[in-house]
This record gives structure tokens, sequence and C-alpha cells, in this order.
């Protein structure tokens, strides 16, 4: 066979493969909590641990079965070494980096007093713009799976703790039906979502495991659709702004006038 026809059929069987992985591949969500908050972002099945749950470990040093207790000061010492030199590093990192935005911002500063920016009003209403608009395009394209919603509230007393339960059972019952009836299916099997009541324990504890997930290629084309809608609506809330700032000029000529 041909080298030529070989790297052809790889290019092609690769070209290939990441159309099925766009058209079949998904991006998940994972929101954990049992004792600490966990969510994991995971993109065409490869995951990246946002929030962790695990308590950050310090150095130790094992001299149960040290011979050399001076080689082993001196390692820890370039250790030490090493870890101040890093921080160092990264704090100059961070005054450089906080100097370019320092510069940023006074240019963006000196520009913004030249074209007129949108006010509060103007921003709140291209936000409100945007959040409708993907509320649009996302209803009914992400699934959310509850894999487990256990609630076990308990306080010190037993009256207050019949209330809690009450608000607890009604207000996630509302959220669930709001979510089906107005975004998108809710999926779970029986006795994944259990509200309980424990009047011995007097503290309430939970028990959180949900994945929201879209397909990638959608998610693709929700984020496209969003860029568009954002320059619109960006464009929108400078064009109001400028119209403010002509009436604003011409309400200054039409008093110094008067």
């Amino acid at each position: 066979m041909h080298p030529l026809l070989i790297v052809l059929i790889c290019i092609g069987g690769f070209f290939a493969l990441l159309a099925l992985l766009i058209l079949f591949g998904s991006a998940k969500v994972r929101i954990s909590y049992r004792t600490k908050p966990r969510v994991v972002v995971s993109v065409l099945g490869i995951p990246f641990t946002v929030l962790s749950d695990k308590e950050p470990e310090g150095a130790k040093t094992d001299l149960s079965r040290c011979r050399n207790p001076q080689r082993v000061l001196r390692r820890e010492l370039k250790r030490q070494k090493r870890l101040a030199a890093k921080a160092e590093k990264k704090r100059q990192k961070a005054a450089l980096k906080a100097a370019e935005k320092a510069k940023r911002k006074k240019e963006k500063k000196a520009q913004a007093a030249k074209v007129p920016s949108p006010n509060l009003k103007e921003n709140l209403d291209m936000i409100l713009a945007l959040l409708k608009r993907l509320y649009r395009v996302t209803r009914g394209k992400i699934g959310i799976h509850v894999k487990r919603l256990s609630v076990s509230v308990g306080t010190d007393d037993a009256a207050k703790t019949a209330i809690l339960y009450g608000v607890a059972v009604s207000g996630i019952a509302s959220i669930i039906e709001f979510i089906e009836r107005s975004f998108t299916h809710v999926k779970h099997k029986k006795g994944d979502m259990q509200v309980g009541v424990d009047y011995t324990s007097g503290k309430t504890r939970a028990e959180i495991d949900i994945i929201c997930s879209i397909r990638f290629f959608r998610a693709l084309g929700i984020g496209i659709k969003m860029l568009f809608a954002w320059r619109r609506e960006r464009a929108k809330a400078l064009r109001r702004a400028r119209e403010r700032k002509i009436r604003q000029i011409r309400e200054q000529q039409s008093q110094t006038a008067s």
C-alpha cells in the first residue's frame, strides 16, 4: 500500500473519530455533597475537578526508618528553598499581572471617557435579555439526573423540626415541579429523592449527587448563539448609552441658551 494512502486513511480516520465524538459525546457537570461540596466537569469523557472535597495533605517525612538524619535535614532544607523560590516567583508574577491589569483598567477608563459606557439600568437590561435568551436556547436540551437527594431534618426543638421538615418537603417538591414544567425532565428512580426527619440527632444532614449533561454539539451551538446574542445586546446597550449622552448634551445646551 502506498504511504500517501496510509497517511490519508489515518487523517480521515482521525476526523471521523472527531466527528463521532462531537455528535455523540457529551459534557457533564456532577455536583455532589456529603460533608463538603464537590464539582466535577467532564468534557468528552475527560474529567476536570473544579471543586474538590478532599483535605489538602501537608508534607510528611517518615523518620522511623531514617539512618542519616543529617541527609534528611539537608533534603528538607533544599525542599524549603525550592518552595520559597517558587512562592517568590509566583508573587512576582502576580505583581506583574496586577500592574498590567491596572494599566489596562486605566486605558479602559480613558477610552470610556471618550465613548459613553452603559449605565447600571442598561447593563441590567442587557443581562436580563441574555438570561432570557439562554433560557430559550437551553430549554429541553439539558438533562438532569438526580442519583441521590437525601435530606434528614433535625434540630434541638421538636416543633421547629416539624416546621422545617414541612418547609423542606414543599420547597424541594416545588423546585422539581417547576424545573420539569418549565425547563426539562428530571430523571430519577424511586427512592432516589427522600426527605426524612430525625428528632434525636439535633442537626440537619444532606446527601446530594446530581448530574447535568448536554450533547457536545448542542453545547457548541448554544455557545455560538449566546456569543452572537451578547454582541447584539452589547451593541444595543452602547447605542442607548450614546443616545442618552446626546440627550444630556442637548439638555445642557438648551439650559445654557435659556
